[in-house]
């Protein structure tokens, strides 16, 4: 299952800009990200992880666009959903 390991978040109106690095699976648009971790040690056991529901609608990195990223690469996600604030307190979500 593909994960974000997440460096920045910055929230916007409706709307979450995530920095980071993607995981061992490539992440295409449409993605919907259902776990979100405090501790990236929680996410590797899956313990203590806490229900979300955001949706990657796009994905920006080297100065480009991309409908999808391979594993291993470092991007920006555009995200969208319910209560995006909580991404402030989450290191990754998968």
């Amino acid at each position: 299952m593909p994960y974000f390991l997440i460096s920045r978040v910055e929230v916007g109106a409706g709307f979450a800009l995530v920095d980071g690095r993607i995981g061992d699976s490539a992440l295409k648009t449409g993605h919907r990200f259902t776990q979100m971790f405090d501790r990236v040690d929680a996410w590797r056991v899956k313990e203590d992880g806490k229900h979300c529901s955001f949706t990657l609608v796009g994905i920006e990195a080297y100065r480009h666009t991309f409908e999808e990223l391979d594993a291993g690469l470092t991007a920006r996600l555009r995200i969208e959903g319910e209560e995006l604030d909580q991404l402030n307190d989450a290191e990754v979500i998968s």
